[in-house]
């Protein structure tokens, strides 16, 4: 296996339990995912989304109709 990769989830709030599926998947695979709905209540989103994108290796978007 490759080095281990800090990978930002993105996604809706109707979209956990897909995002906890990959979560799982790449916890498995020795990375560290970074989910936003893990965040405090109270936060900037935008400065804090633009620290984690900063601190990332990678960004996986899931995306719905």
């Amino acid at each position: 296996m490759g080095e281990a990769k800090t990978i930002f989830i993105s996604h809706r709030g109707s979209e956990q339990s897909y995002a906890d599926e990959v979560i799982g998947i790449l916890t498995a695979m020795g990375h560290k995912p970074v989910d936003m709905s893990h965040w405090p209540v109270g936060y900037d989103f935008m400065q804090k989304m633009a620290e984690a994108l900063k601190d990332c290796d990678a960004m996986i978007a899931l995306m719905s109709p």
